[in-house]
């Protein structure tokens, strides 16, 4: 019994809710989005860019597992979780420090001319 994997999707199993279709496709939406987002970093913004955007989702995901999410047992939340995902985010930082330096340091975008007018 148990319907299978189509009766895990429709929330037949493991204690589901009617909800579960619309959480499977809210999960599936949500990581299509996501991959094409990193597809699109890493084509504008290049490897520092998507580094960097990778760095500060780290701490995100991780106090997401400790939602109550369907299928998920929560992980129980405790400041030293906060802190692991802490030290892991400023090791990462530190440890591309020099790649992080030339984006950080980017020159102002070049002011008005002496005099305020530009001539054309």
């Amino acid at each position: 019994g148990g319907g299978g994997g189509g009766g895990a999707f429709m929330g037949a199993c493991c204690g589901g809710s009617p909800a579960m279709p619309w959480l499977a496709v809210l999960y599936m939406t949500a990581n299509i989005t996501l991959n094409l987002t990193a597809i699109a970093l890493v084509k504008r913004g290049g490897a520092v860019g998507t580094m960097v955007a990778s760095t500060l989702l780290v701490p995100v995901y991780g106090l997401v597992f400790c939602l109550n999410i369907p299928l998920l047992a929560p992980t129980p939340f405790s400041w030293g979780f906060v802190n692991g995902l802490v030290v892991v985010t400023v090791g990462s930082i530190l440890y591309n420090h020099a790649k992080l330096a030339p984006l950080l340091s980017r020159p102002p975008k070049a002011a008005d001319p002496p005099g305020g007018k530009v001539e054309g």
